[in-house]
């Protein structure tokens, strides 16, 4: 029997263990709700829009990384302990995708 790769993705634990949310709000309330609910357990896959990613990101105090780049520093906290993907919601595909989330 060959080992199992090892998860980079910890174990979920908490009063909202097993529960999947599906989140595609921008700005400081949902995010927030977003991270206490991750942090409670809750699997939260966070849905962007492609090209411009969640607008979040982009306004408010900024932190710039190793490479240059810049990104709010509320969006990071925020954005904590969840999973983001980017899907066209306009398509028929966009829309199959995020029903199969």
């Amino acid at each position: 029997m060959e080992p199992r790769a090892q998860s980079l993705v910890p174990e979920q634990f908490g009063p909202l263990q097993g529960v999947r949310i599906i989140s595609s709000g921008t700005y400081i309330a949902e995010p927030f709700a977003a991270a206490l609910a991750a942090q409670m357990g809750a699997e939260v896959i966070q849905i962007e829009r492609p090209g411009e990613g969640d607008i979040w990101r982009s306004i408010g105090r900024k932190i710039t990384g190793n490479y240059g780049s810049s990104i709010n520093s509320a969006w990071v906290q925020d954005r904590r302990n969840a999973f983001n993907v980017t899907l066209d919601m306009g398509t028929a595909e966009g829309k199959d995708m995020s029903l199969g989330l």
